[in-house]
């Protein structure tokens, strides 16, 4: 028989069969607390006693009877067990207390909790392990539970005290940092069951001690009926408990996906999913069909091309549609944009919608367009950094339910966080860009953004007819890169002083198709842009 597995007499002569030996050299005895190296021991014979290195933090601990908690469903036994007490303090108040041993499995402090549900720490809660640890040594699989009666309930019932199970030392607050103090003890187990509470703070706590541990060994247990483990006992669902475990989930760092996960996506055409035409036959045609959410759209042209007037009116075309879309204008007031939007329904330009309409009138237009469907616009008010943008966006969707959120512009963005010039700039960009591709795959909406362009080599610029390219725009190979459709606006280059703009396709991740999408006309009376008629 191997050492380690040997239960032998105490020399204090409390127990039977309490001292056991840990691996390190050290016998322990659970019983008194004491310990002994192994040089210390001659053949069968103890020649001396080595007193517990914390032997006198025990001192100002509380002294109690393991009974059953009948209330919770708990034994004597498994109390008795896991040393969870019940004692009197030194006011005479009563009161449950855990127990917290050291390395050597020597008491050394104590977790008080009071019939109000009030807790204190005796001892050197500092010098503590995880609740329970000193009853495992190493072993196929371990459970770490956030309470102390979690702990207890868990090891009762799945297998009667056959697996090792601990508790963390404060709950979920304390999770990260008791995975961190106790990694070599946790790695020696096969496999690490994380069965935190069923609520936010438990499902959090358990992704992110997730990732401190070995790839591969861990499973995180889920009730989604009960809060935790003490509930479903008390309920009378014990064997709820037990599947828990036993249908545990191995965990995987978010994004990675089996093929299994992949198998409903068979029956989709792709080329369907979440597709929206464009206001524009030409552009949807070219496309493959419009707008899809998960995507990011660039739109670039040239300064005073109309990149704004085609966001907008492209919203507003959504809108109308029954979609929820988010606007953050980053270059005006809400209220140029939302006489921009209301010009485009009632087909006038927004610089005469107010010398056109009344205000009864405008009231009429403005509840036409959204008196039972609300658009949500970013009153930025000069915070117009990265983070700022991205947790506005965030919110619009995941609070609000918006789909498509339209970004005007992205040079405004990166300003925002001091931008230089050159490749400071340029970096800039890029993290920009980065950030908020990431965020439209988590979130999965549609994201069309507005982005400047430099100044082509030569004397013709934009606006007098130079071509618009994907080399041109700002960070060009992060907006080529990470965009999935980029859509530029080209002027006439025979005639640029027209209302006449040329729409081109300069990249299509969905199909590979790119090139002329046709001619759009500015009206200037009416502020919208029509598509002309090709024959």
């Amino acid at each position: 028989m191997a050492k380690e597995n040997q239960h032998l007499p105490c020399p204090c002569g409390q127990s039977s069969d309490a001292f056991s030996y840990d691996k390190n050299g050290w016998w322990r005895c659970f019983s008194c607390g004491e310990n002994i190296h192994e040089e210390q021991l001659g053949e069968g014979a103890i020649k001396k006693k080595v007193p517990s290195k914390n032997k006198t933090k025990q001192e100002g601990l509380l002294k109690g009877t393991a009974e059953a908690i009948k209330s919770r469903g708990l034994t004597e036994f498994s109390c008795k067990k896991f040393q969870y007490l019940k004692a009197q303090d030194e006011h005479g108040k009563w009161c449950q207390v855990a127990t917290y041993c050291d390395e050597y499995g020597t008491p050394v402090a104590q977790k008080v909790r009071y019939p109000d549900k009030k807790f204190i720490w005796k001892g050197s809660p500092s010098q503590a392990k995880l609740f329970g640890q000193n009853l495992w040594e190493a072993g196929k699989r371990i459970i770490i539970a956030e309470g102390e009666l979690d702990a207890i309930t868990i090891s009762q019932t799945y297998g009667s005290h056959r697996w090792a199970v601990v508790s963390l030392k404060d709950g979920a607050t304390s999770a990260i940092n008791d995975i961190k103090a106790n990694y070599e003890f946790l790695i020696k187990f096969d496999e690490i069951i994380l069965f935190f509470d069923n609520d936010q703070s438990g499902r959090e706590a358990s992704r992110k001690c997730a990732e401190l541990l070995p790839v591969g060994r861990v499973k995180i247990a889920n009730m989604t009926a009960f809060k935790d483990a003490s509930e479903a006992l008390m309920e009378g669902s014990a064997g709820v408990i037990s599947n828990s475990i036993f249908e545990a989930k191995s965990w995987r760092p978010d994004g990675i996906r089996t093929s299994a996960d992949l198998r409903e996506a068979l029956s989709l055409d792709v080329n369907d999913v979440a597709s929206i035409a464009y206001p524009w036959r030409g552009l949807t045609k070219k496309t493959g069909g419009g707008l899809q959410l998960g995507t990011l759209v660039m739109i670039c042209s040239g300064t005073g091309v109309g990149k704004t007037t085609l966001i907008s009116q492209l919203a507003l075309h959504l809108h109308k549609l029954g979609e929820s879309c988010g606007m953050l204008c980053l270059e005006e007031h809400n209220n140029i944009t939302l006489k921009r939007l209301l010009g485009i329904h009632s087909q006038t330009a927004s610089d005469k919608f107010d010398a056109k309409f009344s205000l009864d009138e405008k009231y009429k237009i403005f509840d036409e367009v959204f008196g039972d469907h609300p658009m949500y616009f970013y009153d930025h008010f000069g915070s117009i950094d990265v983070e700022t943008i991205s947790s506005r966006i965030r919110f619009m969707v995941k609070a609000l339910g918006v789909r498509w959120i339209f970004l005007d512009h992205l040079s405004i963005m990166v300003s925002g966080i001091q931008a230089g010039h050159g490749d400071g700039e340029r970096k800039l960009v890029d993290v920009a860009l980065t950030h908020l591709r990431t965020l439209v795959a988590e979130l999965n909406c549609g994201l069309i953004c507005v982005s400047h362009l430099r100044r082509p080599d030569g004397n013709l610029g934009h606006e007098a007819g130079a071509r618009v390219s994907l080399n041109q725009l700002r960070s060009s190979h992060s907006i080529a890169q990470l965009s999935d459709q980029v859509i530029g606006i080209n002027v006439p280059r025979e005639d640029p002083d027209s209302n006449y703009r040329e729409l081109v396709l300069l990249k299509n991740r969905f199909t590979g198709e790119t090139g002329d999408c046709g001619m759009i006309r500015y009206d200037r009376e009416k502020g919208i842009l029509e598509e002309m008629e090709t024959h």
